[in-house]
């Protein structure tokens, strides 16, 4: 019997903005195409990690809606970051009932960054609700997450779309969604957290632009005029429907790719049965 390739989904990082991944993800389920593998990176990973524990995508947007830019805050009297993120962590344990990657449904990896030793560092093993954590710690907002001993940040610093994660594996074909690259700033600059997304967002973007791809197809929802960091049920439909509108742009060609992979894989294998 011939075997199936293997479909893996690299999920960028965008704060507000990755909420697009779960209407790509619905948009992927509409049309039966399953999905083998994921990594993520910061919203990313929260969404594959969702995805991967089993939550049934419908959830999954009843839960984003009600979250509130307010909800992401805890006290943080360390004070290196303006939020501990314990609630978050909390968040995460309680929608995944506290989940291992052992635990997971699909195979899941998210990706930080050991801030001291400028090292990416991808998780595959352990707490999966702590290395999210790890992931999304965006210097300055929230504090590093210390695992065994060493201090993690947000994996956007060095590797917002993992799709090398991805193909490394074991995926034939790699869709990856980036949340940002087609982000615009809505024209006002205000308090102290803005000035800080605002450059992280165009360092992510700028350095990510030099690295090289290794997905087959690259999905980009378009969002100029939402806030990347403000999380309210306005920005979380408008996010889902840009991610729903970009996957289904993508469809007829993401089709043929899949298409062509399978073909080439059952040509290899017709070749090392003969």
């Amino acid at each position: 019997m011939k075997g199936s390739i293997k479909i893996g989904l690299a999920l960028g990082g965008g704060g507000a903005l990755g909420l697009a991944h779960i209407g790509a993800l619905q948009v992927l389920e509409e049309n039966h195409i399953p999905i083998d593998m994921i990594a993520g990176t910061s919203m990313g990973a929260v969404v594959g990690l969702l995805y991967a524990s089993n939550m049934p995508l419908k959830d999954m947007e009843k839960e984003a809606q009600k979250l509130r830019t307010l909800h992401l805050y805890s006290p943080n009297i360390k004070l290196n970051g303006l939020s501990s993120g314990a609630g978050l962590l909390r968040w995460l344990r309680k929608l995944t009932n506290d989940a291992h990657f052992k635990d997971l449904k699909i195979p899941f990896a998210c990706v930080a960054v050991d801030i001291l030793e400028g090292k990416e560092k991808v998780f595959t093993k352990g707490d999966a609700c702590l290395a999210v954590r790890a992931s999304l710690s965006v210097p300055s907002i929230f504090a590093p997450v210390t695992i065994n001993g060493k201090e993690y940040v947000d994996g956007g610093v060095l590797n917002n779309i993992p799709d090398d994660v991805v193909r490394k594996m074991g995926a034939d074909v790699v869709i990856a969604i980036d949340p940002i690259s087609e982000y615009q700033t809505y024209g006002k600059v205000k308090g102290m957290i803005d000035p800080i997304m605002y450059a992280y967002f165009l360092l992510q973007r700028n350095y990510n632009l030099l690295k090289p791809r290794h997905a087959d197809l690259m999905i980009k929802p378009s969002q100029i005029g939402l806030k990347q960091f403000v999380f309210n049920k306005e920005t979380c439909i408008a996010s889902i429907k840009a991610g729903r509108e970009a996957m289904q742009k993508s469809l007829p060609k993401l089709k043929q790719i899949i298409k062509k992979a399978q073909e080439k894989k059952e040509q290899e294998e017709t070749c090392e049965n003969q």
